[in-house]
C-alpha cells in the first residue's frame, strides 16, 4: 500500500530515524530505513550510491530546472545519556517537541523534506531530487562524491535542511578541520624524567588558538558574520593510562569566510 505524504507520517518517520544511531561511517542501517520510506512514497530512480548516499527523484511537470533537496544521514555522538531530559534514542514527543539526538540536526528536517518533496509529485514545475548524504559531520565527503559523480542533472536550486531558526539562509561559512600534532618522547608514567610528555605543550596550543580566534573575529562578513576556530578533540598516542604519550593531536573546527586566509602557518 503506498505511503501518503503527511506531517503525521513524517513525524513517525523522524522518530524511526532517531532510534537508529548513525555516526559518520555507520550510516548503513539508517540509509536502508530512508530508502524504504522513499520507496513507499513513490520515488523514482531510487538508489544508494557507492559511498552510501541515498538518492531519489519526484517527477514534476518538466517546465523548469530540477531542484535538489538535501539533508545528511550522519549525526554527532550523544554524549552522556544521563544528561538528557529524555533518552537520546527513544524519540519522545513531549510538550509539542520531538526529543532525541538528531531531532533538529538533522533527522527531523530529513523526514519533513522527504515527505514534502513526495507531496509535489506532478505539481512541481520541475523534478525534485532528494539526496540524503553521508559524512556531512566529517567534512561533507558524501556531498563531494555526489557532485563529482555526475549523478544529478543541472539544478536550478539546492535546498539544505539545516536549522536556521526559521529564517531563509542563502549561504553559510565554509569548514576546515585542522589537526595540530605535538611530538614528545614516550615513557612509563612511573619515570617521567626519562620522557617528554607531549601533553606539556598542549596549553601553548590552546593559548595560541585563543589569540587566533581574536584575530579571526576582526573581520565580519555582512551575511555570514565572523569566522570561528574551536578546539573540539584531543587524542593521545599511546592510549594507555600509565604511559606518557609521545604524540598529541589537537583537532580544530575552523569556520571560514569567503576570501579568508586559509593559511594558519604565519600566525604565532
Amino acid at each position: 500500500m503506498p505511503l501518503v505524504p503527511s506531517f503525521e507520517n513524517a513525524l513517525a518517520f523522524a522518530r524511526d530515524l532517531i532510534r537508529i544511531p548513525s555516526l559518520p561511517g555507520s550510516e548503513g542501517a539508517l540509509a536502508r530505513r530512508v530508502l524504504s520510506e522513499m520507496e513507499g512514497l513513490g520515488y523514482l530512480d531510487l538508489r544508494v550510491d557507492a559511498v552510501g548516499n541515498v538518492l531519489g527523484r519526484i517527477p514534476g511537470r518538466g517546465e523548469a530546472p530540477a531542484v535538489l533537496v538535501n539533508a545528511h544521514l550522519d549525526m554527532v555522538a550523544e554524549g552522556d545519556p544521563l544528561e538528557w531530559e529524555y533518552p537520546p534514542f527513544e524519540a519522545v514527543v513531549a510538550d509539542g517537541f520531538l526529543h532525541g539526538r538528531g531531532a533538529m540536526d538533522i533527522k527531523g528536517p530529513l523526514a519533513i523534506q522527504t515527505h514534502a518533496a513526495a507531496s509535489l509529485a506532478g505539481r512541481a514545475p520541475g523534478d525534485v531530487w532528494v539526496a540524503h548524504t553521508v559524512f556531512e559531520e566529517r567534512g561533507g565527503w558524501g556531498m563531494v562524491h555526489l557532485l563529482e559523480s555526475g549523478a544529478l542533472p543541472r539544478l536550478g536550486a539546492v535546498i539544505i535542511g539545516e536549522s536556521t531558526h526559521g529564517d531563509i539562509a542563502i549561504g553559510h561559512r565554509g569548514r576546515a578541520e585542522v589537526e595540530v600534532v605535538l611530538h614528545g618522547v614516550a615513557g612509563h608514567a612511573s619515570a617521567p624524567e626519562q620522557a617528554h610528555n607531549a601533553l606539556d605543550d598542549l596549553p601553548a596550543v590552546l593559548t595560541g588558538v585563543t589569540k587566533l580566534v581574536a584575530r579571526q573575529g576582526e573581520r565580519v562578513h555582512p551575511l555570514l558574520g565572523s569566522a570561528s576556530l574551536s578546539p573540539t578533540q584531543v587524542d593521545v598516542i599511546p592510549q594507555s593510562r600509565n604511559v606518557i604519550p609521545d604524540r598529541v593531536t589537537v583537532t580544530l573546527d575552523w569556520r571560514i569566510l569567503p576570501g579568508g586566509d586559509a593559511d594558519l602557518s604565519g600566525h604565532e
